[in-house]
C-alpha cells in the first residue's frame, strides 16, 4: 500500500488531472482453501486518507471508504479472462499460464465521481461471478437484462 502519483490510465479511469497522487493497494485475498484473488486498487488521495496497509488488511475497502465519509453510488465492471504470469501464479499458488478471471471495476460515489478503481485476477476453481437475469421487452424485442435494470424496460 503506497501513495503515488497516479500513472495515466489510472488518473484517466479516476478522473483526476495529471500529477494526482492516489493510493495504490495490492492484496491476496485467501479463504482456508488457500489463495483467492490478486486485487490492485487505486483511490484518490483525499477519499484514502483515514486508511493504509493495516487498516486494509483487517476491513473491506468499500466500509474504509465508507467510513472515510465517501458515499458509495455505483459501480461498473468487466469481466473476462487471461492467463497467469510468473508473479501472480505465485501469488496464487497456480502454474503459469493457467486461466484466470478478470475483473475490472469502477466504483463512484452518489455525486457520480470515480472513488476507486480495481483490478483483481481469481482463481476460477475458488470464486464464482452469478448474475441474475430477467428476459422482459415486448414479442418483437425480447431482451435479457440484470435484475436490477428490469423495471426500466417495457
Amino acid at each position: 500500500c503506497q501513495m503515488l502519483t497516479a500513472p495515466e490510465p489510472v488518473a484517466q479511469a479516476l478522473q483526476l488531472p495529471a500529477h494526482a497522487r492516489v493510493q495504490k493497494a495490492v492484496r491476496v485475498r485467501s479463504t482456508r482453501a488457500g489463495a483467492l484473488s490478486h486485487i490492485t486498487t487505486w483511490v484518490p488521495e483525499a477519499a484514502a486518507r483515514g486508511f493504509g496497509a493495516r487498516e486494509l488488511a483487517r476491513q473491506p475497502i468499500l466500509l474504509l471508504l465508507e467510513a472515510a465519509g465517501v458515499r458509495i453510488g455505483r459501480s461498473t465492471q468487466q469481466l473476462s479472462a487471461c492467463l497467469a504470469d510468473a508473479g501472480i501464479a505465485r501469488h496464487l499458488g497456480v502454474d503459469v499460464g493457467s486461466a484466470l478471471l478478470a475483473v475490472s471495476r469502477l466504483v463512484m460515489d452518489e455525486d457520480e465521481r470515480p472513488v476507486q478503481w480495481l483490478h483483481g485476477l481469481y482463481r476460477p476453481d475458488r470464486y464464482r461471478y452469478e448474475m441474475q437475469s430477467s428476459r422482459v421487452g415486448d414479442v418483437d424485442a425480447k431482451v435479457w437484462v440484470g435484475k436490477a435494470l428490469h423495471e426500466p424496460f417495457h
